[in-house]
């Protein structure tokens, strides 16, 4: 056995002790119910026995580079490169250069690669943030380029995979629901798993947001709870209500933001954000352009855009006349830019960033179109199907557009949009049906969603998401 690979396989088998050790810690947090602790292990504890590789670079590089080397995701990998650099920063920090091509930021959590990897001063050099760019692009591409590079190769691993999970939340007699299954492939069959939480209260469509650790909503007494589906566990926040209500929340660089709103009658183009960390006071931000409530919100390389809504506008007296809006506007760096406006109106509908475009579908007008912010262009694509029990009014029938969709949600599923929307069946709006379907961007076609998904019609569904654990 040569030198090198002598050292190749001491460094492989130092750091699986050292992740072994790590993982022991983190199961050990969970069995004392710390979820908490556990999440915050890595930078903590992990991290902190890195500098203990006592390896020359060539040996680190060797390790960073194999494809054996066992890690749930490259936060890792990157965490114990800056820590070895960190460790002897006179020494080896010129040696960051040599390891970052190898390590794989595609294969970051997007919190880490958006939030952690940019603000490292070792990243601050035109290769590294090249690097960087990359790992980006391929994230929001899902990964469908071709990979020649082996940095953009996701490593081995054994054991427990992490799974992505479709998330089905609704709501029922003051309790939320959350239905959850992973696809399998080889039986082409979902397996459901389902629990709940009892609030005491509603909850709104528009008070239910996601953000890197799960999904967020705020009931209708003012809790805010954040839930995280693997261990099942909720936690309460302290949640401070906005100057405005009928507005539109979206989590964006650690600060919560309330889009548009109605202080009486009247939409607002109004925009308040709140810090996460410290979520006491609403801080005015630059307004739209034009007023509205409930606009869609989609995010793209930390870009928002805000699409569509409506306005209240007033007749006489107290009587108004509710109208849809095609506006879009992007939200970058603190300023608003008016963006060309959507063909066609889409109320009750939703908004799902996918390969690069924003693609807004469904709702009363049973759209889908798709917006590509490079070229700031528009395209009408297929229109979703409509189920014929859903246009059966008692005896006769009805025509496609008599009766309103009530609401649809939108998420990215195995490579495809899946659609959810709830319909009513009487003009008294106390029976709903829930139509399942997926959208293919290949060949430009909606197709009805697999029986597994179709058989879940209890509740009203609140937000569909996938997650990866």
């Amino acid at each position: 056995m040569s030198q090198t690979e002598g050292d190749r396989l001491q460094a492989i088998r130092l750091a699986e002790r050292i992740l072994h050790e790590y993982r022991s810690k983190q199961k050990d947090a969970y069995r004392k119910q710390e979820p908490g602790r556990a999440k915050r292990l890595p930078p903590g504890t992990f991290v902190s026995l890195c500098p203990r590789i006592n390896v020359e670079v060539e040996s680190l590089q060797a390790l960073v580079s194999n494809d054996q080397l066992k890690v749930a995701n490259e936060d890792i990998v990157y965490h114990a490169v800056v820590a070895w650099v960190k460790a002897d920063p006179k020494n080896r920090k010129g040696s960051f250069l040599r390891i970052a091509p190898l390590i794989r930021f595609a294969h970051c959590t997007q919190e880490t690669l958006n939030g952690v990897v940019g603000r490292e001063p070792l990243m601050w050099n035109p290769e590294c943030m090249e690097l960087l760019t990359e790992a980006q692009l391929l994230q929001n591409q899902c990964g469908n380029q071709p990979v020649p590079k082996a940095r953009r190769i996701r490593r081995f691993q054994v054991g427990n995979q992490p799974k992505e999970y479709l998330v089905r939340v609704y709501t029922k007699c003051n309790k939320v629901h959350f239905d959850y299954a992973t696809s399998n492939k080889k039986k082409k069959e979902m397996q459901w798993n389902t629990f709940s939480f009892n609030l005491g209260a509603q909850i709104s469509r528009n008070k239910v947001f996601l953000d890197s650790s799960g999904i967020n909503f705020v009931s209708d007494n003012e809790t805010w709870f954040s839930v995280n589906i693997k261990s099942k566990t909720n936690t309460t926040h302290y949640w401070k209500e906005p100057p405005l209500r009928n507005c539109t929340f979206h989590l964006l660089n650690r600060r919560m933001y309330a889009f548009g709103g109605v202080p009486r009658m009247r939409g607002t183009s109004n925009v308040n954000s709140l810090d996460t960390e410290n979520p006491s006071l609403w801080r005015r931000e630059q307004p739209m352009r034009h007023s509205r409530e409930f606009p869609y919100v989609a995010v793209l390389s930390d870009t928002a855009y805000v699409m569509g809504g409506h306005v209240e506008q007033p007749i006489i007296l107290e009587i108004s006349q509710r109208s849809a809006l095609r506006v879009v506007e992007k939200f970058a760096a603190g300023r608003w830019q008016e963006c060309l406006p959507m063909p066609c109106t889409c109320e009750n509908g939703s908004a799902v960033a996918f390969r690069e475009k924003i693609f807004v579908v469904g709702g009363e007008e049973r759209v889908c179109m798709s917006y590509d912010p490079s070229v700031d262009a528009w395209a009408v694509l297929c229109r979703p199907t409509c189920s014929e029990s859903i246009l059966t009014f008692k005896s006769g029938k009805i025509h496609p557009c008599a009766e309103p969709f009530v609401a649809s949600y939108t998420t990215e599923w195995n490579g495809m949009i899946l659609l959810s929307t709830t319909f009513c069946k009487d003009r008294r709006f106390n029976t709903k049906e829930e139509l399942f379907q997926v959208y293919d961007h290949v060949h430009n076609q909606w197709n009805p969603c697999f029986d597994s998904v179709t058989q879940l019609h209890e509740g009203m569904t609140i937000m569909l998401y996938t997650t990866v654990f």
